[in-house]
């Protein structure tokens, strides 16, 4: 329990609001939604209602300390919903998507860059100097926006990689990997050793979120260390549990004479 406290405490100091970016910290929060909803065996119907709720009402207040401890110095959209949905940068996914479709047909496709580029992410730049940029960041810059900060859902960067053939067999790849995660789940006992799967499943199920806004550069880094970390400590869970049970299946009881 100590260290279950400390762990939290060090938890909070280092992903909160001010701190960390938002879908890092919500990916924190909603694993441990989904955590003890699975436990409880409870039913997920309501919540795409939820998060749906939370994407357009709790999201886009989630960096009042991005600029500052003065929460005054970001909101600029607080005069009405309309103008919070249509003007503040969060919701660029579908004009993000208008200016692949421009890019793809002006300055032609990258056939597997870009997603080359978020895989080997870890490549310094001193080794690959034409190692690919963000593709929200490369749009923004190309139709000559300000503000360059911007996401590109998955289907976007798939088209300017490959086109529809990329779309659709790059979600369709998606599609399966997501329904594996969902059927090792299923097995989850809370009795026996955390599996990778069970593990990766419940993590996924609150980050894909922001997998799939992008863009896929930046949330694929961050996902990585956390697929490795989550790889590592199950691992080495199993094999203390396979040792642990080896050790007491060996144990030889002689019959008395």
């Amino acid at each position: 329990m100590l260290l279950f406290l400390c762990a939290l405490l060090l938890n909070l100091a280092i992903n909160n609001p001010i701190s960390s970016p938002r879908y890092l910290l919500g990916t924190i929060a909603l694993s441990v939604v989904f955590i003890v909803l699975y436990e409880r065996r409870t039913p997920f119907e309501f919540l795409p209602t939820f998060l749906i709720g939370i994407l357009i009402f709790a999201f886009p207040f989630l960096d009042l300390f991005r600029t500052g401890l003065d929460p005054t110095e970001s909101v600029h959209y607080g005069e009405n919903i309309a103008a919070l949905l249509t003007e503040k940068a969060d919701f660029d996914s579908f004009q993000q998507l208008l200016n692949a479709l421009v890019y793809a047909s002006e300055r032609g496709l990258f056939w597997g860059e870009q997603v080359a580029g978020a895989i080997l992410f870890w490549v310094p730049r001193d080794f690959w100097p034409d190692k690919a940029n963000p593709s929200g960041t490369l749009l923004a810059e190309y139709q000559g926006y300000e503000f360059t900060n911007l996401s590109l859902p998955l289907w976007g960067e798939l088209f300017l990689d490959g086109h529809i053939v990329f779309v659709v067999g790059g979600l369709f790849i998606y599609g399966i990997v997501s329904a594996y995660l969902e059927r090792l789940s299923s097995d989850w006992d809370v009795t026996r050793p955390l599996s990778l799967g069970n593990t990766l499943f419940l993590v996924f199920a609150s980050y894909q979120v922001f997998f799939l806004r992008g863009s896929l550069l930046a949330t694929f880094a961050y996902f990585a260390p956390i697929a490795l970390f989550l790889t590592v400590c199950t691992t080495s869970r199993r094999m203390h549990h396979g040792t642990h049970t080896l050790s007491r299946s060996s144990v030889v009881v002689q019959p008395p004479l």
